[in-house]
């Protein structure tokens, strides 16, 4: 097995929420995990994860150890705990501002998890999280330490991370009229759904439906669909801020133009 180990000691003021211990080591376990799934240098089952060894009495001192050569060859997977100690540092140090450069580029996931391994501390002044990587058997160890402050300073880094993550404000217009340019009436047609929505833009967009039935509705019937004009509800979407796509998401009435 190896002797790679995650040390880590939560120096505490105040008792510990539960909740707030579980969410640590859960996330921890769970960015371990994908940490190792989208590194190439690691083939990976569902059953590799960290696992805790030991906790020690005093301050919360937790060992963790990976297991993965219970189902790799150990010559695979022996620098993961190593490897991923130096992500969580790199990843701490990006979020604290000390560097500029991320270990990857972070989802919201990782956003979530990294916050959620420094909470104990951050919500418990004066306290202190001291991570300590290493081989047992060589002079390999990674060491960081992050008082409540840092940890503080940690999550609102992880903050401003998430904004620059969230997707952009999807526009929706409600009760817009809508008429046909062209219409795909079956699968072997070659023509295009576009239509006019003049309140939004002046030319003839591509047309998606967010309900198939609603495209029934506004063709499938008797009169000349494009003698009609509709009362539409519609999604927007933009590319580089100009219309590209209409996204029809309600129908309301038809009537002749």
């Amino acid at each position: 097995m190896s002797e790679a180990k995650l040390t880590i000691k939560i120096e505490n003021k105040r008792p510990v929420e539960l909740t707030d211990f579980t969410d640590s080591f859960s996330s921890l376990g769970s960015q371990y995990y994908k940490f190792l799934s989208e590194n190439d240098s690691f083939s990976l089952k569902p059953e590799t994860k960290l696992y805790i060894k030991e906790i020690k009495s005093g301050s919360i001192i937790t060992e963790l150890s990976d297991l993965v050569p219970l189902v790799l060859p150990f010559v695979e997977n022996s620098n993961s705990v190593i490897d991923f100690t130096a992500f969580l540092k790199m990843g701490f140090d990006y979020f604290l501002g000390k560097t500029e450069v991320k270990p990857k580029d972070f989802d919201l996931k990782d956003c979530n998890n990294f916050n959620n391994i420094i909470k104990p501390v951050a919500k418990d002044n004066g306290s202190n999280m001291i991570f300590n990587g290493d081989f047992n058997f060589g002079a390999v160890t990674i060491n960081m330490n992050f008082n409540s402050i840092e940890a503080n300073a940690i999550q609102n880094g992880i903050l401003r991370e998430k904004e620059k993550l969230k997707e952009p404000e999807k526009r929706k217009e409600s009760k817009v009229l809508f008429y046909w340019d062209s219409a795909k009436y079956d699968d072997k047609s070659k023509a295009i759904d576009r239509g006019f929505i003049d309140s939004i833009y002046g030319s003839a967009l591509k047309v998606i439906f967010d309900d198939p039935t609603t495209k029934s509705r506004m063709l499938d019937i008797e009169e000349n669909p494009f003698h009609l004009a509709y009362i539409v509800d519609v999604e927007v979407l933009e590319i580089k801020n100009l219309p590209s796509v209409y996204k029809v998401l309600a129908l309301h009435e038809a009537f002749p133009k």
